[in-house]
C-alpha cells in the first residue's frame, strides 16, 4: 500500500467523483482503503474512515496489494476461529523481528499472497506441503528470505522458527497474550491490529515523503523531523496515545497539533 501512495501522489484524482452520489460498487473483500467487516477490527477514527472510502471509490490503480507490513485484514480475515489464532500467534512472535528490519531500512514490501504464506510457515501450518505446488514453492522462497534476514541480522539473534501445534502464547509489547482455538480475545486482537494499522500508516508516509521531499535533508534527518508529527517513535506506536496528535478525532486538535510541531 506504500507504493499505492506513493503512485497516488503522482496520479490526478478525478475530484468530482470523490462527491459523487453515483459511486462504482467496492470490492470490500480485496480493496485495502476499505476496512474488513470484522469485530476484531478496532474502531476507525470516522475522519479518516471516511477518507479511505473516498478513496476506495476511485481509479483501482491507487491501490496496491504490497504493505511493508501484514495487513490488518489478513490477520482478521480467517473465517475459522482457530486459524485467527494461529495467525496473530505467528504475527506475535515474528513482530519483533520486522520492527528490528524496519529500523535498518533493509526490508521492502510484500504482496498479500507472501505475507499469508510467511504467517502459514510461522503458524506451523505448512509442515506438510507438498514443494512442489505453487504454494509449497512460495513457502520455500519465503523460508530462504527468513533465512536470509536472519544470517544478516548483525549483533542480534532472532530465533524464528515455526510454531508448534500445543504454543498458543507469546508476548506482544512486555506482556503474555493467549490465543486459543475459539479464537482471539477481543481486547489483544484489536491492540495488535491497532498497531499493525500503526505501523503501516507511519512506514507509508515515510514512504511518500521519500518520493516527494525535496529539501535536500539526509533521510535519517528527514526521519527524525517526520516523527514529530505523531506520538512516539515511528517503529513503536503507543495505544494508550491513540486519541492523540494526526489520531485525535477533533480536527481542532489535530491542526493544533500539527501547528506546534511545524512551528
Amino acid at each position: 500500500m506504500s507504493q499505492a501512495i506513493a503512485r497516488a501522489a503522482k496520479t490526478p484524482v478525478n475530484r468530482g467523483s470523490l462527491h459523487s452520489r453515483t459511486k462504482r460498487p467496492v470490492n470490500r473483500a480485496h480493496n485495502t482503503f476499505v476496512e474488513p467487516p470484522s469485530p476484531l477490527m478496532p474502531p476507525a477514527n470516522p475522519v479518516w474512515a471516511k477518507a479511505l472510502e473516498l478513496l476506495a471509490d476511485n481509479d483501482p490503480y491507487l491501490t496496491s496489494s504490497e504493505s511493508i507490513l501484514p495487513l490488518p485484514r489478513l490477520l482478521a480475515s480467517p473465517i475459522k476461529p482457530e486459524m485467527q489464532s494461529r495467525f496473530f500467534l505467528a504475527w506475535v512472535h515474528i513482530h519483533d523481528f520486522f520492527i528490528y528490519l524496519l529500523s535498518r531500512d533493509s526490508f521492502s514490501p510484500l504482496s498479500n499472497k507472501k505475507w499469508r504464506s510467511l504467517l502459514d510457515i510461522m503458524s506451523g501450518e505448512s509442515s506438510g506441503e507438498n514443494s512442489k505446488t505453487k504454494a509449497g514453492k512460495q513457502h520455500a522462497e519465503m523460508k530462504e528470505m527468513l533465512e536470509k534476514f536472519v544470517a544478516g541480522a548483525e549483533s542480534v539473534t532472532f530465533q524464528l522458527k515455526p510454531l508448534s501445534k500445543d504454543n498458543v502464547t507469546g508476548h506482544f509489547n512486555g506482556r503474555l497474550v493467549i490465543f486459543i482455538k475459539a479464537g482471539p480475545l477481543l481486547s489483544d486482537a484489536r491492540e495488535i491490529l491497532w498497531d499493525l494499522n500503526e505501523l503501516n500508516f507511519r512506514q507509508e508516509l515515510l514512504s511518500l515523503d521519500r518520493q516527494l521531499d525535496r529539501s535536500g535533508m539526509l533521510p535519517f534527518d528527514r526521519q527524525l523531523r517526520l516523527e514529530e508529527y505523531w506520538v512516539g517513535s515511528i517503529q513503536q506506536p503507543d495505544i494508550s496515545q491513540a486519541g492523540q496528535g494526526l489520531g485525535a478525532p477533533s480536527v481542532q486538535d489535530r491542526v493544533q497539533y500539527l501547528r506546534q510541531r511545524g512551528s
